[in-house]
This record gives C-alpha cells, structure tokens and sequence, in this order.
C-alpha cells in the first residue's frame, strides 16, 4: 500500500503512474507516456507519491493553501496509529490496523505533519505553518471521540479539540458514505472531486474521501451525552454507537481525496489464467470502487476485450437522480426495480447469446445493486447469469456480502467452492466456503487465522491446487477404493462358514491376520501417499487441462467402486476354492486330514 495521488479542493496532485495503468495499455496495445520523477521526489515505505507542488512545503505556495492544511491535517489526526520509536521522522514507525491507514499517517508526515506520539487522550502533531512563514511547531491536538471503521458504516471520524479550543470532526471514507453526509452547495467541488474519483479508480487506486465539520460547544455537549450512553450500553452497544454517529456525521465539509496503490503481488495475472484453463471460475469480491475493480481484473487476465460485460451498476442518472430527493423508501424501491430489470435483461440476452455460441461473459455489479439482488426474488435469477458467465466481479461490497455470494454458490449451484484472502475483512468470506486459503502478508493474520491453508503469495494457489491437490485427488480416490482389500479378506471367512456349518470357526489363524494387516494396510498406504505421482509438478502446471478429470469424477465414480467390489468377490472366491481344493486330500503322518488346517495356511501365503 503506497500513497500515489490525492485530491485537493478541486485540484489534482501526482504524476505516477500505475501498475493498473501499464496493464490495461498492454491489454488494448496503447503506450504510456513515462513522467520523469522531479528533483524533490523522495520515495519511503507507504509513500510513492511525486508532484513538486505539494513536496517540501511546496503547498504553501499554492492558491489555497488552507485546504491543502485541513487535508494533511486530517491525514494526522484522524487515525488509530501507534507511533514506535524515536520522534524523528527517519526512526518513526507506525503500527497500524491496515496497511492503508499507515500510509496515510506517512503521506502527512511527507508533507509536512509529522505525526509522532499519542496517549490515550491527545494527539501530537509537528507542524508546518503558513502563517508562521514554514517554521516547525509542536501541536497537540484533545481527541474527545472516535468513531471507528467497521464493514457497515465504511467511514472513521475523531473529534477533536484545537490548542485555541476550537472542536473540529474529521471523518474520511468511502466516497458513497461520504457524498451522502455532504453539507448543500459546492456543487461544482463535488462534482470535480467525483471525476477524479472515477479518475483514480480507472487507474487501479483505491480511494477515500475527507471532509471535515466545525461543531459548536453546545451542540457537542448534548451530541456527547448520547454518545456516552451508547457507549456504556450492555445491549446493541455497536448498533447504538451507529445511531448516534449518524447525528453528527452530516452537513460535512468536502475536502479532498486520496488514492492509495495497492499492488498486485508478483504472478497473479499468470495464476488466473492458469486456473481459467483449468476450468476454474474465479469470481472476485472486493471493497473497491467500480473503476478499479474493473481494470484490476483486466491486469490481472480475469477479463478481456473479448468477453461480453454485464454491468449492473448503482451509479447511473437514473439513480442518483432519485437519491438526490432523499426519500430512502423511494430510493429503496426504485433501485430494486431496476435491480430486477437489469437482472432480467441480462439474462435474457445470456440465452440467446449461449444458444448462437458467442463470446465468453463476465458480470460485473457493484454493492448496493448487489444487496438487492440477493434478496430471496432476485437470488435465483442473479445465481442463474453468474453461473452463465466465465468470470464475475463483485465490487464495493461488504464482508457479509462477500459471504452470503459464497454461500449462494456453495448452496444454490452446490459447486465446491473456495475462498482465498489477505485481510480481516475476508473472514466470513474464508468461513463460508468449503475450502478457505489465506494469505499471509501486511494485511494481518486474521485470513491465515479462520482458514484451512495459508500461502504466502496468490501465485502459490497454482501449485496448491493443479499440483498438490491434483495429487491429492488421485491418492485418495486408490486409497477408498483400497477397501477391495478388507472385503476380500472378508468374504473368503464368510464362503468358509458354509463348509464349517456356520459354527463360527475361523478360517486364519490370529498373528496371519495380524501381519496381514499391519503390512497390507499401513505400508501400501505409506508409500502411495509419498510416491504415488502420475506426472510431475511441471507438467501438472504446464498442462492445466489434467485438472479437469477430478472435476468429471474420473477416478472415483459408482461405476468405479462396483468394479472393484466386483473383483473383490471374485478374487476372494477363487483364492477360497484354490487353497480348499488343492488341501481337500491332505494328511498327516498319522493319516488324519489337514483340510481345515492348511486351508488357512496356503490362504495366507497366497494372499
């Protein structure tokens, strides 16, 4: 996670260019003009961001510079950074709860506003000042409230108190959270800054927008009341904290934006295509806007200019013209209207497209139009076209979205599913489907933690799957079929009781049945599980196509276990008749017959 671009007052800063970018340009064979890095450009962990505008102070000479303040100010403040360490700006380091916070927390400190200590009331900031000509001075900053990040409310603000007493909110989330709470006018900021957003996205960033709200002292005290009893509620304590946050997160001020790179780790576009060929559908949940989900799955093969997209997307006119009155019913039942209608569109033409064998599909809608969908009189229909589709991409949704699409396809289509993820917020996700695989990285723990395997990079689920789980599939297919043995070992004492009168002799003696199973079942077992490999890992990954013989249950089907059961009663009824036929006329020395004696032992050197 790296700070790459920003927003500020209607002003765009940064000239980097991504991954994403380089991507797409190669997918539709367009160059990108490279931009030579400036001279004050200075790259650290968490910060790869360059325009000499904004670097070494170079903001207070900007036309706004006030603005350009409140932003980095909110870079510093609101947060829940833990600063280690020494205060100095070269030996700090931050501990985080995601990658992303902590590069906000360096992008300030770059910039000018330096973050460097807290305690559990106050927040310590070095700034530099316009009014005091860039000179550096030490502020410390009363956070009174917090209101923290969580799935549902997708935003954080901290309010806080000035040295001069001053109460200021500072809140930055999602731009959909955020564009709702803004206060009337500055319509064309708004607008400029919903650009740029859309702008940022296209290029593979993720987003957050800032705003900021002044709050008088006697509206603080009664909003703090309430805000105290829902904190020290026993019941609904999070639900209530929601409330009370919704009356004081409104009428914000729009500040800027930030865009943050998060990159694709080494293989990924290869790992996808891989797995494609292996007639796995890869479908991607992800927070991220619309724009960057998109051109993320182009740089990463999971769709191209040849598929036929479906969008079904929340921000059309349409839409946003009926947001814009207000009335939450209303908007509820015009967006699930049209939810449906999309849905009914898409799928129709799906059908005639499948019927003429036309290109590969892929479905793309975002979170909102998705939480409609989901409901129990769209869920058939949405199930029905993703099943139609090679690839599909869920974006800005949800922890608990990204569960309930799981579970939609482990119960609904009864496929085996598996999730794989990096981060908290991929929990319920990883729970939900048969198989979860975590991957182990900056991202935290928590995926590794609720899953069944852990990798330390995405490339990995290549070998994991067409290698060691192909393997896997074959080993365990020879081992259930494996019971010919025990029922072999069975039947010939069952076609004894007939010639014993069912008197219940047995038919071996105890250490040959001892021996027999010590070394026909755990050796065997032992040395297919080590050895027992049809090709290689290179080929394996080479040809991705073998994968798709554990998908047609080639190896393990009824006709499978009724063949070998089948040679199991014939392989135990010739080895009965051959040892009791070929020692019906034996005896020993004193002329007794050793029928039911050598019986066992030519049985047990047979077998």
């Amino acid at each position: 996670m790296e700070f790459f671009k920003c927003s500020i007052g209607g002003e765009i800063y940064g000239t980097g260019i991504t991954e994403i970018e380089r991507g797409v340009a190669r997918q539709k064979g367009t160059k990108i003009q490279e931009v030579e890095k400036s001279a004050n450009f200075k790259k650290e962990k968490g910060f790869n961001f360059d325009d000499p505008r904004l670097l070494l102070g170079a903001w207070r000479n900007e036309p706004n510079p006030d603005n350009c303040k409140e932003f980095f100010r909110c870079l510093a403040i609101c947060h829940t950074v833990l600063p280690e360490g020494e205060e100095s700006p070269e030996k700090i380091r931050y501990q985080a709860a995601s990658p992303d916070e902590a590069a906000l927390v360096t992008a300030a400190k770059n910039f000018g506003f330096f973050f460097y200590r807290r305690t559990p009331t106050m927040i310590y900031v070095r700034e530099s000042h316009v009014e005091k000509l860039g000179k550096i001075e030490d502020v410390s900053y009363e956070i009174l409230n917090v209101l923290e990040f969580n799935s549902t409310r997708k935003r954080q603000s901290v309010v806080c108190r000035y040295p001069d007493g001053r109460l200021v909110l500072y809140c930055k989330g999602a731009d959909t959270v955020i564009y709702e709470r803004l206060a009337d006018g500055s319509e064309d900021l708004k607008k400029v800054s919903r650009e740029y957003l859309e702008q940022f996205g296209s290029s593979g960033l993720r987003t957050l927008c800032l705003a900021y709200r002044d709050l008088s002292p006697d509206m603080y005290e009664r909003w703090n009341e309430k805000f105290i009893q829902a904190k020290s509620s026993l019941r609904d304590r999070e639900q209530k904290l929601d409330e009370v946050g919704e009356l004081i997160e409104k009428d914000l001020i729009m500040i800027g934006c930030t865009a943050i790179e998060d990159k694709l780790q080494e293989g990924v576009p290869a790992c996808i295509e891989t797995l494609s060929k292996a007639g796995i559908k890869i479908w991607m949940l992800t927070g991220d806007k619309m724009e960057t989900a998109i051109n993320i799955a182009y740089a990463c093969n999971l769709i191209n200019n040849e598929m036929k997209k479906f969008i079904i997307s929340s921000e059309t006119d349409a839409i946003r013209e009926v947001e814009d009155r207000g009335d939450q019913v209303e908007i509820a039942r015009f967006i699930r209207e049209e939810v449906k209608k999309e849905l009914q569109k898409c799928f129709d033409e799906v059908q005639q497209i499948n019927s003429l064998s036309g290109p590969k599909l892929t479905l793309i809608i975002d979170g909102k139009c998705l939480m409609y969908a989901l409901e129990p009189s769209l869920r058939v229909m949405l199930l029905n076209l993703s099943m139609s589709c090679s690839s599909v991409v869920c974006c800005r949704v949800s922890p608990l979205q990204k569960a309930q699409v799981t579970s939609l396809v482990k119960k609904g289509a009864k496929k085996i599913t598996l999730s794989i993820g990096d981060g908290a917020n991929d929990v319920s996700m990883i729970q939900a489907a048969h198989i979860g695989v975590g991957i182990s990285g900056q991202e935290g723990m928590q995926a590794v933690m609720a899953s069944d395997f852990a990798i330390a990079q995405f490339r990995f689920l290549t070998d994991l799957l067409l290698v060691h789980g192909r393997w896997s599939y074959l080993r365990i297919c020879k081992v259930v079929v494996y019971f010919y043995k025990n029922l072999t070992f069975t039947l010939t004492q069952f076609w004894f009781t007939f010639q014993c009168g069912f008197s219940g002799q047995r038919y071996y003696d105890d250490w040959f049945q001892s021996l027999y199973n010590v070394i026909f079942t755990s050796l065997p077992v032992i040395m297919l599980g080590l050895f027992e490999k049809d090709v290689s890992a290179s080929l394996s990954k080479k040809y991705p196509e073998l994968y798709k013989e554990g998908m047609r249950n080639v190896f393990f089907t009824w006709r499978v276990v009724a063949i070998w059961a089948f040679f199991s009663v014939y392989q135990s009824l010739v080895l009965y008749y051959f040892v009791a036929i070929s020692s019906s006329s034996a005896q020993n020395s004193s002329g007794k017959s050793l029928a039911s004696g050598m019986s066992a032992r030519w049985l047990s050197l047979v077998l």
